[in-house]
């Protein structure tokens, strides 16, 4: 684990580290948090749309490509905290600026100051990334999704093991953790990562974290019912889930892209996902607690 015995003062030399964990497509974790600076991109549940009006995760696909940025080290400036505590910086892996790449790419737009707002230009004439087609700026598309969600907002938090709560808004934090107002953590499961990879039949590398991430996405259609058991160390309930008729955890168990841990719920599950060898059974990985035990 990478802690600062004391945090380095902003402006000062760049701070540099090899373990990091990529939250989503402008925000990284090095033991503090860290939002790049001077872009925005596209929470994961954020859709796109094509050339050809077809949608795509073009969340999804800005977290992926920063996880593919950041080789071995990252190194960042401190420019500023904002209010939620996360640093504002610049940061840099490989000799490359990461914002500026992301921007290039069309996976993220340029806010907040005029630093990449050329490389924005150049994008949109090229018609890269979310520039191909139609898309609603991040933070235009945040500010229509919260208020939705805040809509949702309980004036009294309902009891653990009363009536199942339900609600049409949500937001997929990763694939077992989701935001309907307040977090909630699917029970008796675990999924990897966003930055956790796994490794195939072929022994080729996939981004298992990212795949579980969008299954669950997939997985909610309309409505979302939640039975809260519990709430964790960290505010967050534990809750089973269905959506469509399905639940959630169990497909996901099932699908390989998650294991079961925290009891017995899902074991028959994953033996059976295991057996058949789907998705991370296909080949070799960490179970996520022991992957982040060791990258954290």
């Amino acid at each position: 684990m990478c802690f600062f015995i004391a945090l380095p003062a902003l402006g000062a030399e760049p701070i540099a580290s090899s373990r990091w964990r990529v939250i989503d497509g402008d925000t990284i974790d090095i033991a503090i948090r860290l939002r790049l600076a001077n872009i925005d991109a596209p929470k994961s549940p954020q859709t796109c749309q094509d050339a050809n009006g077809e949608e795509w995760r073009c969340g999804l696909a800005a977290t992926a490509r920063l996880n593919q940025l950041v080789i071995d080290e990252v190194s960042c400036v401190l420019h500023d905290e904002d209010r939620y505590g996360r640093y504002i910086s610049t940061c840099a892996s490989d000799g490359l600026n990461v914002q500026r790449v992301l921007v290039q790419e069309g996976l993220a737009v340029a806010e907040y100051g005029d630093s990449y707002r050329e490389d924005e230009k150049q994008a949109q004439e090229e018609k890269r990334g979310m520039w191909a087609g139609e898309f609603q700026r991040p933070r235009d598309w945040r500010k229509i999704r919260t208020q939705s969600i805040r809509g949702n907002y309980f004036a009294v938090l309902p009891p653990l093991e009363a009536a199942p709560i339900t609600s049409r808004n949500w937001w997929v934090i990763d694939g077992n953790t989701i935001d309907i107002a307040m977090r909630i953590r699917l029970a008796s499961i675990d999924a990897p990562e966003l930055n956790q990879y796994c490794h195939d039949a072929q022994d080729e590398e996939w981004a298992c974290g990212l795949d579980a991430t969008e299954r669950l996405i997939e997985l909610l259609v309309d409505e979302i019912s939640c039975e809260l058991h519990d709430v964790d160390n960290y505010g967050i309930y534990i809750a089973t889930c269905a959506s469509n008729g399905l639940n959630v955890q169990r497909v996901l168990v099932q699908e390989g892209l998650v294991v079961a841990e925290y009891g017995e719920t899902y074991k028959a599950d994953e033996r059976q996902a295991q057996e058949e060898k789907q998705g991370m059974w296909a080949g070799e990985f960490l179970r996520p607690r022991e992957w982040r035990r060791r990258n954290r």
